[in-house]
């Protein structure tokens, strides 16, 4: 299994350790990744997720719940016979 997000592609990168003397080791630096479940067509699947992808689509996914649950707060307050209909 390569150390690769399935989202957007981050892979290891190499560089060196630098002692105070100046000495060079070479090292590589891992993407921080961690399995998370996805939704993929219709699907529950495991997936490596860097945190970072992980983090803007936890807000994405919440800025949207947020934004419609606001849509159907307003339009019940503004017209109450439309908010049966979505509640349905």
């Amino acid at each position: 299994m390569s150390r690769q997000c399935d989202i957007c592609g981050k892979k290891p990168m190499f560089g060196n350790n630098v002692s105070h003397a100046h000495n060079l080791n070479k090292r590589r630096f891992n993407p921080n990744l961690q399995r998370v479940r996805a939704v993929i067509n219709g699907r529950t699947q495991k997936i490596n997720a860097c945190t970072s992808c992980n983090q803007s689509i936890t807000i994405l996914f919440t800025s949207l719940t947020l934004l419609t649950f606001l849509s159907s707060v307003i339009i019940f307050r503004r017209w109450p016979e439309f908010s049966t209909a979505i509640v349905k």
